[in-house]
């Protein structure tokens, strides 16, 4: 008798987007580009010459994707924060997929939701629905980051290096113990002339 091969509850989306299909790509949200146009060669770096495959490339050709990690510090139980991510010695950075995690700041072993009330860069909304902070209908959690399983992908606009050109997500801690949101950022470099596009 051969042992039975466990069955993935889990669906995949694969090569043409069906679910159950082999995954063909670095994340697993990004489609097959087999039948797309290929990007051009990566021209945009940062200040610190770290290239990666620049801003103007297609939805699921991105490579060599640049990791940014940020977090909030400690948020007092039921306090608002806003947390700041800035682009480091990339001098620019373009994120494409993010995912955020809250721990208790006392147990990292507890795990904490955070309201998101807004995201912003150079003041401008990065949600539809920005008013997250005088409209609490509106406001999403930390878990949509963090419960599938990947980043998710995200159409923000270009980071700069320097305070108040970061991606800033204003936040509200729902636990009654203080907590840290954690903060990671997939993307490109890119040109500082692109900050805030």
């Amino acid at each position: 008798m051969t042992p039975r091969m466990r069955k993935s509850r889990r669906p995949q989306v694969g090569a043409a987007g069906q679910y159950g299909q082999a995954q063909t790509s670095g994340f697993p949200y990004f489609p097959s580009t087999a039948d797309c146009a290929q990007a051009c060669e990566p021209t945009v770096v940062g200040n610190a010459g770290i290239p990666g495959c620049g801003t103007g490339t297609l939805p699921g050709t991105e490579c060599s994707l640049k990791i940014l990690f940020r977090n909030s510090g400690t948020v007092a139980a039921g306090a608002q924060a806003d947390l700041e991510a800035l682009a480091g010695r990339g001098g620019a950075f373009k994120p494409r997929a993010a995912a955020m995690f809250g721990i208790s700041a006392n147990d990292s072993a507890v795990n904490v939701r955070f309201e998101i009330l807004n995201v912003t860069v150079l003041g401008d909304p990065q949600l539809i629905n920005f008013d997250g902070a005088t409209q609490p209908a509106n406001r999403g959690l930390s878990d949509f980051f963090n419960f599938q399983c990947a980043p998710q992908p995200v159409d923000w606009a270009t980071i700069g290096a320097s305070q108040g050109q970061g991606l800033v997500v204003t936040i509200r801690n729902t636990a009654d113990i203080d907590a840290i949101l954690y903060l990671a950022l997939w993307g490109d470099g890119a040109s500082t002339g692109l900050i805030g596009k």
